[in-house]
């Protein structure tokens, strides 16, 4: 497991490393993997790369390429496992556009890509498994045939409290809510985050102008939310074609905690390094699960005005 943490880190790092051209935005790259957490059920792994506009006008775009996939906990039985969640997998390219307001940010998100076969993600965890060492995946054949996937979805954060403290020092609460609506996930959710540090960044336009003077921004933060889910296909299988399922419960609720960083300027350079690990614990997502689904969250970003 230590090899396998090691291995996702290393390729996390060397595409950030590389970024030398900050004048053109962000790179940014987050790993979600139940490995982080020492854990191996349910989520398995998502990866995805971001790529960032500079702010303008209090506006910017985000690129996105995504893999995720889940598997049962016993990965190498080849045979169905009704009882455990099923193999599926989606690889799907995502626009966003990013707007912060006086009093809110709102993202909105159009999502299309490739689910089950399609998504080439059985050959992805063999691949990766057999570079770090792990077990082979051996059930990849139980999962949905393959489709083109779509979703479109908006998210809003909006502060709600702020006190600042002696050298820096922050915390302050935040409200979020959001749906979302395609053939991946169909959902409505609402949330809070807390965060309490050294100089956290924005939440909307009206403390840009303040977050962006300090150097260095250091913070804790937790994420509560509910999310009502109608649909989720890696849940209920597919809308049209079926595929494996089971019996999907609507309310499901995250709790998330972590700590983050951003140092402007990094190395005596223009380029900006940011940090965020945080680990999630989310309640039952259908009936015949067993535990609680425990993974952690690692994300690096380098470039400017992220």
């Amino acid at each position: 497991m230590t090899t396998h943490i090691s291995t996702i880190a290393l390729l996390l790092l060397v595409p950030a490393l590389t970024w030398t051209t900050p004048s053109a935005g962000a790179l940014r790259i987050t790993e979600e993997n139940d490995s982080f957490v020492f854990s191996d059920d349910e989520y398995t792994q998502g990866l995805e790369v971001e790529y960032m506009t500079r702010w303008k006008d209090d506006k910017r775009t985000i690129y996105a390429l995504r893999n995720q996939f889940y598997t049962p906990e016993d990965i190498t039985v080849s045979e169905p496992q009704p009882k455990e969640r099923p193999w599926a997998g989606l690889t799907a390219l995502a626009l966003r556009r990013q707007r912060r307001y006086t009093d809110y940010t709102r993202t909105l998100g159009l999502t299309v890509g490739a689910l089950g076969e399609w998504s080439r993600s059985g050959d992805i965890q063999t691949w990766v498994h057999g570079v770090v060492g792990s077990k082979r995946p051996k059930g990849w054949r139980n999962q949905y045939k393959g489709g083109p996937a779509a979703n479109i979805d908006v998210l809003y954060i909006v502060p709600v409290a702020t006190h600042k403290l002696d050298g820096g020092l922050q915390a302050d609460l935040a409200l979020t809510g959001g749906a979302g609506v395609g053939n991946i996930y169909t959902y409505g959710e609402t949330g809070v985050i807390a965060r309490f540090g050294l100089h956290p960044p924005a939440h909307s336009s009206s403390t840009v102008s303040i977050s962006n003077l300090h150097r260095l921004s250091l913070y804790m933060f937790t994420r509560t939310g509910v999310k009502y889910v109608l649909y989720n296909h890696f849940i209920s299988g597919s809308l049209f074609n079926g595929g494996p399922e089971r019996d999907q419960v609507p309310v499901v609720a995250d709790l998330q905690a972590g700590l983050a960083a951003r140092l402007r300027n990094a190395f005596n350079s223009r380029v900006d390094l940011g940090f965020k690990w945080a680990a999630t614990c989310r309640t039952l997502e259908y009936k015949q699960q067993d535990n609680l689904n425990v993974f952690g969250t690692l994300q690096i970003s380098i470039g400017t005005d992220f």
